[in-house]
């Protein structure tokens, strides 16, 4: 080829050196020193171009390598997608489309090792061994998902199928990178030979520089083809990123940069943008009571329910179980009715499965990304307060706007990053013993984030979803805090009723981390506060999951709330702490002693021991101390704590410290030699 344009600009430059010659006879005498340095020239361009042909042919074998490797690359991906899918819907049209990415890859495989090296042929070789056995042991796969044997089905993929896939797909991928890099190296090969063309042309006449232009404008064109193609595969690389695998629609990052770009335009131009989130309620069960593979169908099932949603409408999924759908042009009464369409359909189509959601509209307001995404997640919290499989839009009524500002959200998140929380700890005493029974972990924000006190965190952390997440940075902290506890006490932690509502605290791992810390289960108490409690079940079965991993459990604000007394029912507690508030109405109100009582009571008869929280008075601790108790028996509120009793401190007290408490303790303390009249009578 090059030869050849060399000659066309040998004859453009004679055509143009005649032309100049009939115009001047001066022109004749330029064209003999023009032709001879012309033939210079042609020397040079043909050296330029010997090796300029030795560059394409190598860039185009590896660019023909690459691509066979890469094909092969897709080839394996796809091998492995219709094996998944075989699993789920076994079927001929699947195993016929299986047999065919598997006809693709040996083939692919085969071009790349006739025009790759040695170690291609090498590494091809080793493929197509492993592939054969790998179509064997997915025939038994295969057979095995037809005879309805799952368990089989799965033992064979892991300890077959997917080792082969994975050594397969190692080997392929590390050629095609390889020779990603070769195709690199062809090229600076070629803009080697290119500039060699110009450093050499520029020492020629004017026809050796259109020479070199005509060359120079060839080898820029092949240069942009190879441009083309390789911003054409980043571009589809690029587009893989933002795709879920699993449903195929949006991802996380996709949501989050189509939501930026969309709440810009509705603040620019004053339109309603609505977003709404998604959950699938209870997705853990269903996974739990019919598989993963299972719970992957309803994932795939609802992404397209999301699909079929006005054209404008975008879907993405955001999380295991959590989806979001960017509404523009959208007033929050148009989304309300397009949400409670889908729900429906939901409840049609999706094996009995339910989803809340959540809603909130930027209705040409500057509220910003932060504050719709919170706002949107504040709704669905309210509705799965409120029942869960339900429409819920965001509304000031909900439990405070202003906790839902951007800066406080901002805050939390950087909190939460951190990881950083200070603990201070206060004693639960003992009364009988006088001594100290335990100490609870009380963790506070730093000042900086801007927080009053660890409640308005966490009224927020519910608000916006990330409860489960401030709650572990507290349980890890108080854990680190702990190191020095005292021997002979226990450790109280609270913990969310939501981590446990929703299957976020592992108890292996909460062992685990009880265990680096130097405390085993049996030492910690986890206190599980009985005023936001809402399905009472759920954290029933995750209470006693922890129980069985040998920590200790506590009921904490019992008869704040309404929940405490099934609770007690139900749930073999260790300890019963006392809301304060109900304390300090049982010194003066007969009915708040006629709850006492009550709780009391049921703690004797489940043998839990009984702490009363708040106390602040010689008044309160001798209520507590004397309330339903007689003498020689474990009846009554054995325990107490307050700031009567010493405040919060990072530093556990000496045994100095502690003297004038216990000397207060005995001073209240039952007598055993007589009956103490009971606070009822």
């Amino acid at each position: 080829m090059l030869p050849a344009l060399a000659r066309r600009c040998v004859a453009y430059v004679t055509l143009r050196a005649r032309s100049i010659n009939r115009l001047d006879a001066l022109s004749r005498l330029a064209l003999l020193g023009l032709t001879g340095v012309l033939a210079s020239s042609t020397t040079f361009a043909l050296d330029s171009a010997r090796a300029t042909i030795r560059a394409s042919a190598s860039a185009a074998t590896e660019d023909l390598v690459n691509d066979n490797f890469q094909t092969a690359r897709y080839a394996v991906a796809s091998e492995e997608s219709l094996n998944r899918k075989y699993r789920l819907e076994p079927g001929a049209d699947v195993a016929i489309a299986h047999r065919a990415a598997a006809a693709t890859l040996v083939t692919a495989l085969g071009k790349a090792a006739a025009f790759g090296n040695d170690t291609d042929r090498a590494s091809v070789e080793d493929a197509l061994r492993l592939h054969r056995q790998y179509l064997i042991d997915t025939d038994k796969m295969y057979a095995a998902a037809a005879r309805g044997e799952t368990q089989r089905v799965l033992s064979i993929d892991r300890s077959f199928v997917d080792p082969l896939f994975d050594r397969i797909d190692r080997i392929v991928a590390a050629r095609a990178s390889t020779h990603d890099l070769k195709v690199d190296a062809t090229l600076l090969q070629l803009r080697e030979a290119q500039t060699k063309t110009i450093t050499t042309t520029l020492l020629s006449s004017a026809l050796g520089l259109l020479s070199l232009g005509i060359s120079f404008w060839v080898l820029l064109t092949y240069q942009r083809r190879f441009k083309v193609m390789l911003r054409a595969k980043i571009s589809e690389l690029e587009d893989a990123a933002l795709i879920d695998n699993l449903t195929g629609i949006g991802n996380h990052r996709a949501y989050q940069e189509e939501l930026q770009r969309e709440v810009s335009r509705a603040e620019r131009y004053g339109e309603p943008l609505t977003l709404a989130l998604l959950h699938i309620d209870d997705f853990k069960v269903v996974n739990d009571r019919h598989g993963h593979l299972h719970g992957d169908t309803v994932l795939k099932k609802l992404a397209a329910l999301l699909t079929s949603l006005r054209m404008e409408d975008r879907a993405f999924r955001i999380g295991g179980d959590k989806f979001a759908v960017i509404l523009p042009h959208t007033s929050i009464d148009t989304a309300i009715e397009t949400m409670r369409r889908l729900r429906g359909e939901v409840q049609a189509n999706l094996f009995g499965c339910t989803v809340s959601i959540g809603l909130s509209c930027l209705c040409g307001s500057e509220c910003g990304v932060v504050a719709l995404r919170a706002q949107a997640d504040a709704a669905i919290y309210a509705g799965k307060r409120a029942g869960r499989n339900g429409v819920t839009a965001f509304d000031a009524s909900l439990n405070g706007i202003s906790l839902l500002s951007p800066s406080k959200i901002h805050n939390l998140h950087q909190l939460i990053a951190a990881g950083s929380m200070s603990v201070v700890f206060q004693p639960i005493w003992d009364v009988p013993d006088c001594r100290i029974l335990a100490y609870e972990a009380l963790s506070r924000p730093d000042a900086k984030y801007g927080f009053s006190g660890p409640q308005e965190a966490f009224d927020l952390a519910e608000r916006t979803g990330c409860a489960h997440e401030l709650d572990a940075v507290c349980r890890n902290a108080a854990l680190a805090a702990a190191r020095d506890l005292p021997r002979d006490a226990l450790l109280f932690i609270n913990v969310s009723p939501q981590a446990l509502d929703h299957g976020r605290l592992d108890p292996e791992e909460f062992a685990e981390a009880a265990h680096a810390a130097g405390l085993p289960p049996e030492r910690i108490v986890i206190e599980i506060t009985e005023r936001s409690i809402t399905r009472v079940d759920a954290v029933i079965n995750a209470a006693q999951a922890l129980q069985k991993r040998g920590f200790r459990l506590a009921l904490d604000d019992t008869g704040a709330g309404n929940s405490g007394l099934e609770i007690l029912s139900r749930l073999p507690l260790d300890f019963v702490k006392i809301d304060r508030e109900v304390v300090v109405k049982g010194l003066y109100d007969k009915n708040a002693r006629g709850v006492l009582a009550g709780i009391v009571a049921i703690a004797e008869a489940t043998d839990a021991y009984v702490i009363a929280e708040g106390i602040e008075t010689r008044e309160m601790l001798d209520f507590v101390c004397h309330f339903g108790t007689k003498a020689g028996s474990n009846r009554g509120m054995r325990g107490v704590q307050g700031y009567l009793l010493r405040r919060p401190s990072a530093v556990f007290p000496s045994a100095n410290e502690t003297t004038d408490i216990k000397a207060l303790l005995k001073e209240f303390a039952v007598d055993e030699t007589a009956n103490t009249e009971s606070a009822l009578r």
